[in-house]
């Protein structure tokens, strides 16, 4: 029987449980605040990290696997699937395809863009397990994997854009200024780029916002897990999974914490739905 290695970055947001369940691999980010440096593996002490972010003026950075701990993982097996974060995002597609270069299994490694992050690559790994569960062929995975990428919507919801705009990822006037009316936007990642759909003036409201919009985006949802990540916002994950249950017949809906990469874009409250 063939070996198959399933490989995430820790942009991903697979959980330590998750990566059981899949027989999956995690690579971690590093993130640093203020010259400290946090390595985002399943012990990383998420809630200080946050703290470390939340006290600090200066912008939080991220530094992608290099492509040596790509190339090192990518030993040992007949089939290497690889999730990283979108391209449009981070590095960590690049240095995930230059260390498939210096690896002596590269015609064995498949590198998948996941275009989106924070659960996205997450869910993918789950269907990328369900697909080589079923034996098929890696030509067919991989054709597979690409229609799945190609249709799977990200949403979300924050309650703090700062992080987001001190990391370039919005506007600072646009996000200061919905900041200060208090206006939650529903935001979404289309082809790998954050855009806002929708703005409600609560929480609670942009969170029935983002469940309507899910309701109207998804087929066949009996078929289909859908992914919910909070950042330390349990009750609200819960409420909005009940929510979807109103709408939506997934087959799975799952809840997990962020990790350290995506608590940084998260930020306090946020909750992230992928689908």
């Amino acid at each position: 029987m063939k070996s198959v290695k399933i490989i995430a970055d820790s942009g991903s947001n697979l959980s330590e449980t998750l990566c059981q369940r899949l027989d999956a691999v995690s690579i971690p980010l590093t993130l640093t605040v203020d010259g400290r440096d946090f390595v985002d593996t399943f012990d990383m002490d998420v809630a200080e990290f946050l703290e470390a972010v939340e006290a600090s003026p200066n912008v939080a950075r991220s530094a992608c696997p290099s492509p040596a701990a790509y190339a090192q993982a990518y030993e040992g097996a007949d089939e290497v699937y690889v999730l990283t974060l979108s391209s449009k995002l981070s590095g960590s597609y690049q240095s995930a395809m230059a260390g498939k270069e210096l690896s002596e299994n590269r015609e064995n490694v498949h590198v998948f863009d996941s275009m989106s992050a924070c659960g996205g690559p997450a869910l993918q790994a789950i269907k990328l397990r369900s697909l080589i569960d079923q034996g098929l062929s890696k030509e067919e995975i991989i054709k597979q994997m690409n229609a799945f990428i190609e249709g799977m919507q990200t949403l979300f919801v924050l309650e703090d854009l700062n992080p987001m705009i001190k990391n370039g990822r919005m506007n600072k006037l646009v996000g200061k200024l919905v900041m200060a009316m208090q206006i939650r936007p529903i935001l979404a990642a289309e082809e790998g780029e954050v855009v806002q759909l929708d703005k409600a003036r609560v929480t609670k409201a942009a969170h029935r916002r983002m469940v309507d919009i899910a309701a109207e985006r998804v087929t066949n949802s009996e078929s289909k897990i859908a992914f919910i990540s909070h950042c330390f916002n349990e009750e609200g994950a819960h409420n909005l999974r009940a929510m979807l249950e109103e709408k939506c017949r997934f087959k799975e809906i799952i809840i997990e914490q962020t990790n350290g990469l995506n608590t940084l874009y998260a930020a306090r409250k946020g909750l992230v739905l992928c689908f």
